[in-house]
């Protein structure tokens, strides 16, 4: 009996570590996400630049494919006014040194004297260098309501 009682006493204590370390990843990559959110909202170009890595691929509805050098260039030349960027439905699976996360975005902008709200789904990923996690891909598509 105190055999079966150490055994589930351990699985516990296994599991419990597990919830914590997905509850911790998840809380950590919310972190990164509000940052995004923060840096647009702002129109914060220098957090943009170091939340990206130097080869990120930005896919974005109604946009051609854009590198860092295009985005951060179209920030610096077309005049770009976010009043409201939200992620919400996060989801992150982390695997190693690169994360997946994905959810919904909704924001309000001006860009370049044209107003629109947007409502996207997005794929981030996430890669883990040199100590510091960076977004190497972003992929966003409109909802379907």
């Amino acid at each position: 009996m105190k055999r079966l009682l150490f055994a589930l006493a351990a699985v516990c204590a296994v599991s419990c570590g597990a919830v914590h370390a997905r509850e911790s990843v998840q809380k950590q990559f919310e972190s990164f996400e509000a940052a995004w959110n923060q840096a647009h909202l702002n129109g914060n170009i220098d957090a943009l630049a170091e939340i990206w890595a130097d080869d990120i691929a930005l896919f974005i509805p109604g946009m051609t494919p854009l590198t860092k050098n295009d985005a951060l260039s179209m920030w610096r030349n077309v005049p770009v006014t976010f009043t409201k960027y939200e992620s919400r439905g996060l989801h992150v699976r982390r695997i190693g040194r690169a994360a997946v996360v994905t959810g919904r975005i909704e924001r309000a902008r001006d860009f370049g004297g044209q107003a629109a709200e947007e409502n996207w789904y997005f794929t981030k990923v996430y890669e883990r260098r040199n100590g510091r996690w960076k977004v190497i891909l972003f992929h966003a598509s409109p909802t379907v309501e």
